[in-house]
Parts: C-alpha cells; sequence; structure tokens
C-alpha cells in the first residue's frame, strides 16, 4: 500500500473511531440512569453479543458498559481517545496514542468486550512487574462485571496474584507467554487457550524484539518453522533443524485477533502491514503542545561532543530547569557522567545505567529544578515530573548524547518532555560517528547533520527488509485460518501430561 493511501486509510479509521466514541460515550449515560447493577448489566452485554443480532451495536453497548464500570471502580472517566483506541483495538488495529494518556485504559476496555463475547483474551505487556501492576490496579475493574483475571506467573511472581482457575483475561510478558506454551513455566492458574491479543507497547514487542529467539529450557527443543502449524517439540533431540527457537514474530503472527498500542508506530506502519496485517492509526493528544524541540547538533570528536553536552546541561541547570540525559554507556556514557558532576552538577544515575541495584528516577525528586537524571533507557525516567519552579522556567529539558538505532527510538526521549500540556524542550547532540570522518572529519554542521541521519535511516531499512524477509520466509497463516487456542502439546503441560 502507498504512503498516500496508507494516511487516507489511517484518516478514514480515525474518523470511523471518533464518531463511533461519541455513540459510546451518550450511551454511559443511558446505562447510569438504567438503576441496573454492573453484573446485570455485563450478562445483558454477553446475551446481546453472543445473539449476533446487532454486533455494532452490541460492541458500543459493550464499550459503554466497560467505561462505566471503569469511572464507578477506578474513578477513570474514559475520554473519548480512549474510546476511540478500545475501538480500533477491536477492529485488530495497530493505536499510537501520546505517551500519558491512558493506553493501560484503553487496553483494559478493549479487553472487557472481547471477554464480554465470550473470546479469552492475553494482555501481552513488557515484563512479568508490569503485568503483576495492571493486574492489582484493574482487578476491582474487571470483578464488578464478572470477568475472571489473572497474571501469567513468570518466574518472580506471587501466588496472589492468580485468585482464579479459569481466567477470561490473563496479563503477562510476551517471553512468559511463549514459555508457558512451550510448556516449561510452572504457573497457577493455567493459562487460557486465547484467540485475541492486545499488546502494550506493540513496536517494542513486534518490531524490535521480533526476531529475539525465546530460550527454551532443557527437554524442550523449540517450535517447528511451520508457522500456523507449529506445536511445541518435547524431549526433541538437540540437533533437530525442525524444531526452532520460538520468536515474537513467529508466535504473534498465527492470533486470530490482534492489535495494541504504543507511542511510536508511524514509522513502522509498512513492517506492520506486512507481517502482521497490522493498519496504524494514531490518536491525537488532548492537550496541546507546548514542546520545543531543537536541531540535531553533531560534533566532530569525542572530546568535543563531550564538552558540548557538559556546557549545554550547566546552562539548563542555571535556567532552573529539570534535565534528563540520555547516554549510551557504551560510547563514552561513564565518562559523561565524571565530567558532569566534575561540572559541579548534581547528578542521579537512573534504570541499568545505575548497575545490578538501578530502578526508575523517581518523579518528584527527579523533577526538581536544577536536578539532573541520567539514564539509558527512556522507560527509567518516564515518571519525572518537574516541579513547579522547573515547569515555570520551561518544564523538563531532554538533552539525548547518541542517534538512537530507530528513528521511533528518537521519538521515545522526546515524548518525555512537554507530557500532558506542560511546558519542555528537547535536544540531541551527539559525536560524529567514525565511519564518518569522526574526529578528523572537516564537514559543516549541516552535511554532518544529514549524513548521520542518513546513515542511521539506511541501517533501520536493512533491519526492517531483514524482518521482513524473515517473516515471508515462514508460512504465517492469514488471520482467518489462524487457529483460535494454543497448540494442543502447550495445553498438555498443563494437564498433567
Amino acid at each position: 500500500m502507498s504512503q498516500a493511501l496508507a494516511r487516507r486509510a489511517d484518516r478514514a479509521a480515525a474518523q470511523w473511531a471518533a464518531s463511533h466514541a461519541r455513540v459510546a460515550a451518550n450511551r454511559i449515560f443511558a446505562l447510569e440512569h438504567s438503576g441496573l447493577p454492573l453484573l446485570q448489566l455485563a450478562a445483558i452485554a454477553r446475551r446481546e453479543l453472543a445473539s449476533g443480532a446487532n454486533p455494532a451495536q452490541a460492541t458500543l453497548d459493550s464499550l459503554a458498559l466497560a467505561a462505566m464500570a471503569a469511572q464507578r471502580t477506578l474513578g477513570m472517566r474514559p475520554h473519548l481517545p480512549q474510546l476511540a483506541a478500545a475501538l480500533l483495538l477491536l477492529q485488530d488495529r495497530a493505536v499510537e496514542m501520546p505517551p500519558g494518556e491512558g493506553k493501560t485504559l484503553a487496553l483494559a476496555l478493549a479487553a472487557v468486550v472481547r471477554a464480554l463475547a465470550g473470546m479469552p483474551v492475553q494482555v501481552v505487556v513488557r515484563d512479568a512487574a508490569r503485568a503483576r501492576d495492571d493486574v492489582r490496579t484493574l482487578r476491582a475493574f474487571y470483578q464488578a462485571l464478572g470477568i475472571g483475571l489473572a497474571a501469567l506467573r513468570g518466574e518472580a511472581s506471587d501466588a496472589a496474584d492468580a485468585p482464579c482457575e479459569t481466567p477470561d483475561v490473563c496479563y503477562g510478558s510476551a517471553r512468559d507467554l511463549i514459555l508457558a506454551a512451550a510448556g516449561s513455566l510452572q504457573r497457577a492458574p493455567s493459562a487460557p487457550e486465547a484467540a485475541c491479543a492486545l499488546v502494550d507497547d506493540l513496536d517494542a514487542i513486534l518490531v524490535d524484539g521480533a526476531t529475539d529467539p525465546v530460550a527454551l529450557p532443557r527437554g524442550i527443543a523449540g517450535l517447528p518453522a511451520e508457522g500456523a502449524q507449529a506445536t511445541v517439540r518435547r524431549d526433541a533431540p538437540a540437533g533437530d533443524e525442525a524444531a526452532v527457537a520460538p520468536t515474537a514474530q513467529a508466535w504473534f503472527g498465527r492470533y486470530r485477533n490482534l492489535g495494541g498500542v504504543s507511542a511510536t508506530l508511524v514509522e513502522a506502519r509498512r513492517e506492520l502491514e506486512a507481517v502482521y496485517g497490522l493498519g496504524v492509526t494514531p490518536i491525537l493528544s488532548i492537550y496541546p503542545s507546548f514542546r520545543h524541540d531543537r536541531p540535531l547538533q553533531v560534533v566532530a570528536g569525542r572530546n568535543a561532543w563531550q564538552e558540548a553536552v557538559v556546557a549545554r546541561v550547566v546552562e539548563l541547570v542555571r535556567r532552573r530547569r529539570a534535565v534528563v540525559v540520555g547516554v549510551a554507556y557504551a560510547e563514552g556514557g561513564a565518562t559523561l557522567v565524571h565530567a558532569l558532576r566534575g561540572a559541579g552538577l548534581t547528578v542521579e544515575v537512573a534504570g541499568a545505567a545505575a548497575g545490578p541495584a538501578g530502578s526508575a528516577a523517581e518523579g518528584a525528586a527527579a523533577g526538581r529544578a536544577g536536578m539532573v537524571t541520567v539514564c539509558e533507557d527512556p522507560a527509567s525516567c518516564a515518571d519525572i515530573v518537574p516541579d513547579p519552579v522547573a515547569r515555570a522556567a520551561g518544564g523538563l529539558a531532554v538533552l539525548v548524547t547518541m542517534i538512537g538505532q530507530t528513528s521511533r527510538a528518537d521519538r521515545r526521549w522526546r515524548h518525555l518532555a512537554g507530557r500532558r500540556g506542560q511546558p519542555g524542550s528537547t535536544e540531541a547532540i551527539v559525536a560524529l560517528p567514525p565511519v564518518l570522518g569522526g574526529e578528523h572529519a572537516w564537514l559543516p554542521a549541516g552535511l554532518m547533520r544529514s549524513l548521520t541521519l542518513a546513515r542511521r535511516s539506511l541501517i533501520e531499512w536493512r533491519a526492517s527488509a531483514d524482518r521482513c524477509r524473515c517473516a515471508r520466509g515462514r508460512s504465517i497463516a492469514p488471520a482467518a485460518q489462524a487457529p483460535a487456542a494454543w497448540p494442543q502439546a502447550a495445553r498438555l503441560q498443563h494437564e498433567g501430561h
């Protein structure tokens, strides 16, 4: 599909979702005045969805019921973009939503509608800890509608996270999901058979980590390469080349219904369409943007680059800004931290950059005026909120010191600043790559910037092309022929065979 046709399809899908979201919002008021308890309304919704007499109306009524339940149990009233995102997820699309504007609730609304229709649902998140947190937060919401909920147990999970034996909705990481299907992850409750997967941070799982094999324990060789006909091979010979380690690309290509949300999807539109058949629809922010993005600055030479970064951070701190510095420790990040501290700055290191005990930056402390937070992953700084002094000075300032492997990675850093209508700024100061001359280059600034971005675009394109070739090499069944449940051999593990 050409870019023009793709944009036209995106606009049509967004307009359709926006108009039907308004209809669902109006239905909320009718349900609120019905005087019926949530469980009784849920039973009515199940009957309407099962009858198939008017599926469009039944879907809107079920979505309105889910929105009303969220308001009563969680104190969250879904706004129109969240309702529109849920409708697009029910249409098996990938939805780009601005960060911090309710992706978790949009996924939960869509999961409720699927569950009321009798379809087991798996909500896939980035890690097991996030799955447990979401289950604890949303448990009252699902229980109010009579929907069973559980977290797929990873190695560090707690049995208290799994109170029901046959959950209608199951949260878990992609790794735990694949390991459970391979018959190796011991957990309770047993994972339900699922025809539907709703994926959070979809591009991180289905694009960036699409072809990373999941290491299987001893005794299970892997999944055969026949795509939709794949079954788990128990005790297969170690040298059996017919079995391969499962990947997210192979596994999620077999779901009958697949959708997901993320803040950075537009750049991966072609790959998602080619590999998974997913159209991408952006949802506009409900807040005005006051973020200022400065142009990329490329510096020839590592020493000159470090001096430029330190000078810029000192200037931002002098202006009473809260600062986030994105680094790559493999590319001089540790030396840069020492240089920042040597300049008399208060520096905190968050995430993996802080070592094995590293954790996410605390929003209140890291948002103080004059505070500098250094991290390798934008997710480690996602909760930073500038205090009133820093907000008045211009908000959170994000300074990235490397070029991301993809343009989506750069956009994740930019999303840290200016969230929810707050002021903020982003900029990038990077060293010229050695392959382009490094410190010995003598090029105009504009040409260095263009060459650096062109090199990254080429690397990104080649990686995407390799993933698409990998998908074409397997016979992934189309959505209409994909199995509605896990392979039979995956269920044997949970039945004691």
